[in-house]
């Protein structure tokens, strides 16, 4: 049986990500929390990409992926 005090002196599990010179942990996470918080259209905007008015974003599962990519291709080609 493993005491309360003795989870508290545990390590935190290693990051198994490999970073490159400069970057960790925390600047990824508080990148990602930056852009996290922005509007698509703002994020958009300073790409220098315009979204059409009837643009929609939603995320999708990945398995999903290649049965939107076919549905748009046929929009493409019907349009």
């Amino acid at each position: 049986m493993i005491h309360e005090n003795e989870k508290s002196r545990r390590k935190p599990a290693k990051d198994p990500n490999v970073y490159p010179p400069g970057w960790n942990r925390q600047r990824v996470e508080r990148i990602i929390d930056y852009y996290d918080r922005r509007k698509d259209q703002v994020v958009l905007r300073r790409s220098g990409v315009s979204p059409a008015k009837e643009m929609v974003w939603m995320e999708i599962p990945e398995g999903l992926v290649p049965k939107v990519q076919k549905l748009i291709a046929g929009r493409r080609k019907s349009a």
